[in-house]
């Protein structure tokens, strides 16, 4: 049985049914599936945003770190997914590991009034530990990063921490602690989703739908990034490199109202579209 326990900050956790994925409410801002060639990976399949992600080798120069063909979730032989694991180790008992960040500050993730962080890990032989990053929305300016999913020191576990300068610097206003991420060298479907007035964690697999795994009240108001980059697979600045593969990044968000966060309807409608290869 999964528990949940409060910690010094604000712990909590992780979040089926069948929508079609066109029916989505939520405006999709930014797409990597990892299926292109070359160095560099843009946003696509309908995203409101088309900026490319740089990616980078392990020793941080340009490169193509995607995978084969059929490395992506479904399989598929047009289907590929971003592979870390030329990382020596996951964040940070690494002392290298590739990276995937965009150039350019990204206006989109500024003001979100809702939204949600959503994609696919697997991980190459260990569980998902030391802070490795997953998905990270940053700006240079800050002392923390906006929006920051991560694992934590506890292997299975991950962590999503938001930080809002409503709180005054605070260390970490908001951490939520999922320990449902117990899967080696399995595809492992993820998505946070923030409404307004709450974080929610959501899981599934490629054999089992998406279910809710936890939630924490936090109404702290929009994001604050006006100038944040996106990193996948590791931090921004290179030294959180996650050991294992990633595919169909998605963030979905609205600066206006709660439509930005996607219900489980919605996040099974995607993860059946991706175990399909559609």
């Amino acid at each position: 049985m999964l528990s949940f326990t409060p910690r010094v900050w604000l712990c909590f956790s992780f979040l089926g049914l069948f929508t079609a994925a066109s029916s989505l409410r939520a405006e999709k801002l930014f797409d990597f599936s990892f299926d292109g060639k070359g160095t560099a990976e843009a946003s696509g399949r309908g995203a409101k945003s088309s900026v490319s992600i740089q990616l980078f080798d392990i020793k941080g120069a340009k490169a193509d770190v995607r995978g084969p063909a059929g490395s992506g979730v479904s399989g598929k032989t047009g289907d590929r997914a971003y592979d870390g694991t030329a990382a020596d180790d996951m964040g940070s008992l690494a002392t290298f590991g590739p990276s995937a960040v965009t150039n350019t500050p990204i206006q989109e993730l500024s003001s979100l009034a809702s939204y949600t962080i959503q994609g696919w890990f697997k991980t190459e032989g260990t569980l998902p530990h030391s802070v490795a990053r997953l998905v990270v929305c940053s700006s240079p300016d800050k002392k923390h990063p906006t929006l920051d999913l991560m694992a934590t020191i506890t292997p299975g576990d991950l962590l999503f921490a938001t930080y809002n300068p409503k709180f005054d610097e605070a260390p970490a206003n908001v951490r939520l602690t999922w320990r449902s991420f117990a899967h080696e060298n399995e595809w492992t479907f993820f998505a946070v989703v923030y409404n307004g007035e709450m974080l929610t964690f959501f899981s599934g697999t490629p054999a089992s739908p998406v279910t809710e795994k936890g939630k924490l009240n936090y109404n702290a108001g929009a994001t604050d990034s006006p100038d944040a980059k996106i990193a996948i697979g590791n931090h921004t600045n290179g030294k959180r490199p996650f050991d294992g593969w990633l595919d169909n990044v998605r963030i979905f968000g609205s600066t206006t109202d709660a439509t930005g966060a996607l219900t489980v309807q919605e996040l099974e409608a995607l993860r059946l579209q991706d175990i399909k290869g559609q």
